[in-house]
């Protein structure tokens, strides 16, 4: 699905909140706007509540060094974490991040464990919408570029540096939200987890100027 980092967003639902976790998809920037560029979120309005926001630091406002890296954010503590690799343009990335129970973080980066951080602080929940393509239920951040096989579970899925999958992402008993977003076309974006955690294009089932567009472009092997 591509964004244009100006107002498209597909629109979810407010989840439930997870202190052990991980969140992967498949990214690929193809703007620079040397501004934040938040690919998923579920920051509420005022970003004051944020279970997880995971974007691109474009003008490295928060880490300095390596420039536009891959980032994540949570409201409680205002943890902010830099996996130190750029996100270079009209190139897909697969990231992932995790806590699990002894709250261990780690940032994968192509399947590579870039950080990890011990004792980290547990997330707090969000009224906001979990958002494709910008900051939640905050008005900015928006994304420019490609995102694809989004899944949240509710357990650490990785631990130690592994392969990305190339194939189409698969449900679990922890999974709690999975978007392959290759329906091609249509509002409705379809949450294969079973628990019909279903997203929209835009706001709403009607087309409008904030839906973001389906391509065929994909780091994964497409279904027959």
């Amino acid at each position: 699905m591509q964004f244009d980092g100006v107002d498209d967003r597909v629109t979810g639902p407010v989840l439930p909140l997870s202190t052990q976790f991980t969140y992967e998809l498949w990214v690929n920037r193809t703007a620079d706007n040397n501004q934040y560029q938040t690919f998923i979120s579920d920051a509420n309005r005022g970003y004051g509540q944020a279970m997880f926001s995971l974007y691109v630091d474009g003008g490295n406002r928060d880490c300095p060094g390596v420039t536009d890296q891959f980032v994540y954010y949570q409201a409680a503590g205002k943890l902010t974490i830099c996996s130190g690799v750029t996100a270079t343009l009209n190139t897909w990335y697969h990231v992932a991040v995790s806590r699990d129970a002894a709250g261990t973080f780690r940032f994968f980066v192509d399947g590579i464990l870039r950080v990890t951080i011990t004792n980290a602080q547990a997330p707090a929940s969000s009224n906001g919408n979990l958002t494709l393509g910008r900051a939640g239920s905050y008005e900015g951040e928006y994304f420019a570029g490609r995102l694809d096989e989004v899944r949240i579970s509710n357990v650490a899925v990785y631990t130690a540096n592994f392969t990305p999958p190339t194939t189409r992402l698969t449900a679990t008993a922890n999974t709690v939200l999975l978007y392959h977003l290759d329906e091609g076309s249509g509002q409705n974006v379809t949450d294969s987890s079973g628990n019909n955690r279903h997203g929209v294009l835009g706001t709403n089932n009607t087309v409008q100027a904030t839906d973001p567009v389906w391509i065929l472009d994909s780091p994964v092997a497409l279904p027959n």
